[in-house]
């Protein structure tokens, strides 16, 4: 096992586990539908690439550094062209803070609301995000370390574009709120683009 995914596992707490492994199965599973059923397209996975941005406190001792490369992996269904709904696991990376590192990690679920426009389609999603994060600071340091995890709101807007019947390109920011040692909540936002296959 690589140091990174190492380090993954270390912070994900047991409910971010079973949520992803959750995603996973529910996305192997309705693929194993997909090719046994005709394709509707309904259902959707994603995924997708960006940059988050944490608004925790930085402190005054030390230099700071907020942004990061952010991962995620979405699974969606649409009840109408309008409504759907999407189950997400976002690795938001890292933010030097305080001396040390700040890791963020949070699953979503959200409703989501569209707005298709030709090959374009607009769309905003508001919902819960479970988060964790873990604060690793030197002892001479006004940042505190430690864990701190539970639920916050979250929401976003997007565009899509239908490159195939099946595939679209996707562009979105998102901002979830999530809990830091020593601040409470804070927000992070997280701009990316991506890819979606629909079925």
């Amino acid at each position: 096992m690589s140091q990174q995914h190492q380090h993954l596992a270390r912070l994900s707490p047991l409910p971010l586990r079973r949520g992803l492994a959750a995603l996973m199965l529910g996305a192997a599973a309705l693929g194993a539908q997909a090719q046994t059923a005709p394709l509707s397209g309904d259902n959707y996975v994603g995924l997708s690439v960006g940059q988050s941005r944490g608004q925790a406190p930085c402190g005054d001792l030390y230099s700071c550094d907020r942004r990061d490369t952010s991962y995620q992996l979405t699974l969606g269904h649409r009840f109408t062209p309008n409504l759907g709904a999407e189950l997400s696991y976002a690795d938001l990376g890292d933010m030097n803070r305080g001396g040390g590192q700040t890791s963020m990690r949070a699953m979503d679920v959200s409703l989501v609301g569209s707005l298709p426009v030709d090959r374009f389609t607009l769309f905003a999603k508001v919902g819960a995000t479970y988060g964790r994060t873990r604060t690793d600071t030197p002892l001479l340091s006004d940042v505190p370390s430690g864990n701190a995890k539970g639920w916050g709101a979250s929401g976003g807007l997007g565009v899509s574009y239908a490159l195939t019947d099946r595939t679209d390109l996707v562009a979105e920011w998102t901002r979830r709120q999530m809990k830091f040692e020593g601040s409470g909540r804070d927000a992070v936002d997280n701009s990316s683009v991506g890819v979606r296959w629909k079925f």
